[in-house]
């Protein structure tokens, strides 16, 4: 049987021992009582300093694992058996186990426990609330890709991929939430739910990448969510806190921000790895101890206001820190990114960003790869974009060549041009019109008629916003006159 009936024995044995120690009833237990209790207890009672940890430990997972049912007036052991257990026939086992004497006559209020291991299990799908940029779902049971589009949800065995761009927000049953960064390789291994007790077990296996994960506080006992790596596990019941996993799948990192999480080496050793803490872990070798993470960067004086295209921002420098990780999402949808780089210095590199209200996150990076606690400021981006300068034709002026041909000089942050041609001032009616022009000149390639036409370009930036139009220029068009032929041949006439 092993250590544990001797561990009961001697946890009750000195029960008792105590018990008469500490109430003395003649001469030789006085003088035993007189001496310290550690002297009087016998020598092999030591041996509890053992079995007490193996004792508590035992009772804490035996309540981790099970499920708590409170009775209602009109339950029965039969009725409950047969709609949360998996097996109904083990009714009489859960009888013995709750120590009922008439499983039919149970007083409501009575608690009445359920492994998990003998209730029904219920798989629970994933949902993806969102993703931008590259993101690919292979289905486990068909083996091809999945069209991803928000709302739709994955099952056990899926695996995602996100690219050099890409990243997507899962949302679990519970309505914890994974965001899977870029460049990342997740199966969704499980998600289960053990009956109706809402007890869930969640197993995500990150082979690459990283993962920020936000999980809510377990309602139930015994709810469990665990992010495996190829270097180790980590096990929460709600907390925030982010894991990764290097290309090289030799190194995995776990940070936690808000709670405490469990991480268990490849090699079995567990370690609690507390709030605003790290930890390191390589692939064979037992985790490292964990180590404060490094202080959140100041970005006070950044401002909430800007212009600047491409967007540049910069704060003073984090001590110990080797890299800074920036992060910046819209700030309506702050889980999901829009853009997301790893930095040498203390400064965000320019990035071309439409006009919106964002929200940047910002980090520092130690000696030891762990990535520190977040600074966030919401900014507004307004980018300004002027129309461009007119040239050819100039205003007013008469044209004979033919096909005409525009230019104009071209105004900042504008990357391409809206060209309109017409003949009525109001352009009611257009010739011309070309929203999105790459360069700055229009070559004509067919003739145009006679007379007077009106034109006029706007700016456009990167992602579309428009200027207003340049102010309109008039030209017209006229046939060369027969005097214009004859001062071009009267030099060769006075030659003859």
């Amino acid at each position: 049987m092993g250590i544990w009936p001797d561990c009961f024995k001697l946890i009750f044995a000195s029960f008792f021992r105590a018990q008469k120690i500490d109430k003395p009833g003649n001469a030789s237990d006085k003088a035993r009582a007189s001496r310290p209790i550690a002297s009087a207890l016998p020598r092999r009672n030591s041996v509890l300093l053992l079995c007490l940890p193996l004792f508590l430990s035992l009772s804490s997972t035996t309540t981790a694992d099970e499920w708590v049912y409170t009775m209602q007036s009109g339950d029965n052991l039969w009725d409950l058996s047969k709609e949360h257990l998996d097996n109904s026939g083990n009714w009489l086992k859960l009888q013995k186990l709750n120590n009922i004497t008439d499983p039919k006559r149970i007083p409501p209020g009575t608690p009445i426990h359920f492994p998990l291991a003998w209730l029904k299990i219920k798989p629970a799908p994933v949902r993806i609330l969102e993703f931008v940029g590259e993101v690919n779902v292979t289905s486990s049971l068909s083996g091809v890709a999945i069209i991803l589009k928000p709302g739709i949800t994955l099952t056990s065995g899926d695996e995602i991929h996100t690219g050099a761009n890409g990243n997507v927000l899962l949302e679990f049953l519970d309505r914890s939430q994974l965001l899977l960064q870029k460049n990342s390789h997740l199966i969704i291994e499980r998600q289960n739910v053990y009956g109706s007790s809402g007890v869930m077990e969640t197993r995500v296996r990150l082979l690459r990448g990283r993962v920020e994960t936000r999980v809510i506080p377990a309602q139930k006992n015994g709810t469990r969510f665990e992010i495996h790596t190829p270097a180790a596990i980590t096990g929460v019941r709600g907390t925030d806190f982010r894991v990764a996993m290097a290309p090289d799948l030799k190194v995995g990192r776990t940070e936690v921000t808000h709670g405490k999480v469990a991480v268990s080496g490849s090699t079995g050793e567990a370690v609690t790895v507390p709030e605003n803490s790290g930890i390191v872990v390589t692939v064979g070798q037992p985790p490292s101890p964990p180590k404060p993470l490094l202080l959140p960067p100041d970005l006070s004086l950044l401002p909430n206001h800007t212009t600047r295209f491409p967007l540049t921002f910069e704060w003073p420098a984090i001590e110990g820190a080797e890299l800074y990780r920036a992060q910046i999402s819209h700030a309506s949808a702050a889980a999901l990114l829009v853009d997301e780089a790893g930095l040498v210095k203390p400064q965000l590199n320019p990035i071309a960003l439409p006009d919106g209200d964002y929200l940047l996150r910002v980090r520092a990076i130690d000696s030891d790869g762990l990535e520190g606690l977040n600074t966030a400021h919401k900014f507004k981006l307004v980018v300004p974009i002027e129309p461009p300068l007119l040239t050819t034709p100039s205003a007013n002026t008469t044209m004979q060549k033919q096909p005409a041909s525009f230019h104009w000089e071209a105004a900042e942050n504008s990357a391409t041009f809206h060209f309109q041609l017409s003949t009525r001032g109001d352009f009611s009616t257009l010739i011309i019109d070309r929203p999105d022009h790459q360069k700055t000149q229009l070559n004509l390639e067919n003739r145009l008629e006679y007379g007077d036409y009106y034109w006029r370009v706007a700016s456009r930036t990167t992602f579309g916003k428009q200027s207003a139009f340049s102010p309109t220029q008039q030209f017209s068009l006229q046939p060369q006159s027969n005097l214009a032929w004859m001062l071009f041949f009267l030099p060769l006439l006075l030659l003859l």
